[in-house]
Formats: structure tokens, C-alpha cells, sequence
């Protein structure tokens, strides 16, 4: 699936969800044009439940940290965003990258 068509859906399952609205985008540095979509994978959300969830990579933009990833998660079915356990975030998910 293309990042476009992942937000399509989005919009249409979340016509309320301001993830890929113009001034959310750009308060995180984020442009759609450096985002992948990686399929669906399960993961262990932050309540300790393994859910099936579309996996998108965003690039984002800080003065004072550079240029970093980071892997979005939304739910398979609602397209809820999905907050992963801490062993998620703890094991790289952030990671700087060379200018």
C-alpha cells in the first residue's frame, strides 16, 4: 500500500484524527512526501495487548536533535494510533540520522 492510500483510509475511518492535518505535520517536522508504509505488523501496545497494526515511518526534522525516524503505529481495524510498550520505544526506535 502507498502512503496516500493510508491515508485515505485514515481519514476515512478517523474523519476526526488530526495525525496527517497541515499543522501537525509541520509541528513535528514531518512531511508526507518522507513517509513509508511498511504493512502491518502486531506489536504490544503500552497496556501490554498485541494488536495487529499498520506500521508508517515518518522522518522528523529538528533544529536541535537533526534529522530522525520514527515508527508510527495504528490499529488494523479502527485506525486508532497505537503507543507501543516501552520496550518498543527503548530498543532504537528512535534513531538519529547523518545529515
Amino acid at each position: 500500500m502507498k502512503v496516500a492510500e493510508f491515508i485515505s483510509l485514515y481519514r476515512q475511518n478517523r474523519p476526526d484524527g488530526h495525525f496527517f492535518d497541515r499543522e501537525a505535520l509541520k509541528f513535528f517536522g514531518e512531511k508526507v512526501s518522507e513517509m513509508s508504509y511498511n504493512g502491518v505488523t502486531v506489536i504490544t501496545d503500552n497496556r501490554g495487548h498485541r494488536r495487529d497494526a499498520h506500521e508508517l515511518r515518518t522522518i522528523q526534522h529538528d533544529e536541535m536533535l537533526g534529522k530522525r525516524w520514527k515508527l508510527n503505529y495504528f490499529d488494523a481495524v479502527t485506525f486508532d494510533q497505537i503507543f507501543p510498550d516501552g520496550s518498543v520505544v527503548d530498543s532504537g526506535e528512535w534513531t538519529a540520522m547523518q545529515k
